[in-house]
């Protein structure tokens, strides 16, 4: 393991409940655009509140405009929700963080935002 100090967390991120300030930084790929769009801005809230104040964060968000998009991944159900990039940059910052990049990554037919932001 290259972070043998690091603690890792599995599950609903909007079932997640941590103390303020517990962690340097919090990272999610590809799983944010699978939350209902309206829930994401509390989400994000909650993220800062989370994050110490010298912290960042680096997630993969939708860069579409679309909300409940049902289909299937691999014999799974599953459901896309997401605004376009400028609209996901805003919502970051609103919940308090600086961005510092983005990214719009073009894979097959999905565009995903990469944001790294810090607090």
């Amino acid at each position: 393991m290259n972070l043998p100090q690091a603690d890792f967390f599995q599950g609903d991120f909007l079932e997640q409940d941590f103390e303020e300030n517990s962690f340097d930084a919090i990272v999610s790929f590809y799983a944010i655009f699978h939350i209902p769009r309206d829930k994401q801005i509390k989400l994000f809230r909650k993220i800062r509140k989370w994050v110490k104040n010298d912290g960042a964060i680096l997630v993969t968000l939708g860069n579409f405009d679309k909300e409940n998009l049902e289909g299937e991944i691999g014999g799974a159900e599953m459901n896309w929700s997401s605004y376009p990039a400028e609209k996901n940059v805003e919502l970051v910052e609103e919940s308090g963080f600086k961005i510092i990049e983005t990214y719009i990554e073009s894979w097959r037919d999905e565009s995903h935002l990469w944001v790294l932001a810090e607090t």
